[in-house]
């Protein structure tokens, strides 16, 4: 792909001529070879007339497209191309957003919408991402499937994501499917230092009509944990896996409200609720079962209030699998609460320090809990609090 130094973005020359392309009349000549523009702006320029289907190489886009008689252009993927006409994106092996006209001088509206152009486009192929920051904030309501040529990390202040694929602002993506991997949504307080929201949101709607969310290697920061918002929220799905997964900040790190989950290896870093798995009904909401939680690692603030969380609010949560959880620094380890009914819950390996009230807390209507194995240090308070309606078992803890 080239680099905006391969090609000056702001050269409104004439088209570059290839040899032989051009005929003696000036016109585009034969399909045979392709016609390189080092611009948008030069192709729009132009005075050549091209024969339909001459394909059209833009440098700054690093894209191929097809010139057509007519048409109406987006800006994205169908370009002025001259004298009425206009050039239409090729799919070609590896697509970026860049080729949709993404990039670091954008508006974060007109990138937003070259993103969804991108994905529009795709039309749930994968299309991938340069190792940059670019603008994004908006919602989508078709199937996305994006993926970063290199996962962000956080920075030392936790303040701002860096050295990776980042989406800067928040993303809302609301579809049937949802594929993302190697990407991070910064929200954090260097790029927005007064307003909250939400970094990574895959909140299917209508209510529980998602059919799969796949995030690997995804990244989500907030601003500080008193922001009523997520990091990275999966809702409403019949299947979600969340792999390798880092949520930092905001009132909750990570948040899963879906169906037939696999969440392993996700990190979670100075939220008020580090991780919570939750079943509910409504708008913005999704009901939880058959959910698989495997090393799991949470550090938390002064401000953390439970390490892993799991609610039944108004919803019934069933059939849980968690093991190999290890939390630090926080009120409460682990919380089981049910304000519906939460049924069928085996624990193994709980590990937690720095725990300032509560090793483990249930309360509500509870059945068929099983806790097996675990080790509290540093513990405030007590090992663990069962309240009224409870029905669990401990062994090894």
């Amino acid at each position: 792909f080239p680099t905006s130094a391969e090609a000056d973005a702001n050269d409104t020359s004439s088209a570059v001529r290839v040899a032989d392309d051009i005929n003696a009349s000036g016109s585009g000549g034969a399909l045979s070879q392709a016609y390189e523009f080092p611009t948008v702006a030069a192709m729009t320029a132009n005075a050549i007339v091209f024969p339909a289907g001459k394909v059209l190489q833009l440098l700054d886009r690093g894209a191929s497209f097809l010139f057509t008689i007519g048409g109406s252009p987006d800006g994205h993927s169908i370009l002025n191309a001259g004298n009425g006409n206009t050039a239409v994106i090729v799919k070609q092996g590896k697509m970026y957003v860049e080729m949709f006209g993404v990039n670091q001088t954008n508006s974060i509206a007109v990138n937003t919408a070259s993103y969804n152009a991108a994905f529009v486009f795709m039309a749930g192929a994968v299309i991938y991402q340069q190792n940059k920051r670019y603008t994004y904030s908006g919602t989508y309501a078709g199937d996305v499937n994006l993926c970063g040529d290199q996962r962000p990390t956080v920075n030392v202040g936790r303040s701002a994501l860096e050295n990776g694929s980042i989406l800067e602002g928040t993303t809302n993506f609301s579809g049937d499917n949802v594929y993302l991997c190697n990407i991070g949504v910064d929200h954090g307080i260097d790029a927005f230092p007064s307003v909250a929201a939400d970094a990574v949101k895959a909140s299917a709607s209508p209510y529980n009509s998602g059919r799969l969310c796949v995030l690997h290697g995804v990244v989500g920061l907030g601003r500080n944990d008193t922001d009523s918002f997520h990091a990275i929220l999966v809702e409403g799905y019949e299947q979600a896996w969340v792999t390798e997964c880092v949520g930092v900040r905001n009132q909750f790190c990570g948040a899963i409200k879906s169906r037939n989950v696999e969440v392993d290896g996700f990190r979670a870093i100075e939220g008020q609720n580090l991780l919570i798995i939750k079943s509910d009904t409504g708008v913005a909401a999704g009901s939880a079962a058959n959910v698989n939680v495997s090393n799991f690692t949470g550090d938390g603030s002064v401000n953390t209030t439970h390490g892993l969380r799991v609610l039944s609010d108004n919803a019934q949560l069933q059939r849980l699998n968690i093991s190999n959880v290890n939390i630090a620094n926080s009120d409460r380890c682990v919380t089981l609460e049910s304000a519906t009914a939460l049924n069928e819950v085996n624990l193994s390996n709980i590990n937690g320090a720095e725990i300032r009230l509560f090793g483990i807390v249930t309360s509500g209507s509870i059945f068929n809990v099983n806790i097996n194995g675990g080790n509290i240090v540093e513990l405030g308070d007590y090992a663990a609090q069962f309240l009224s309606g409870s029905a669990v078992s401990i062994s090894n803890f």
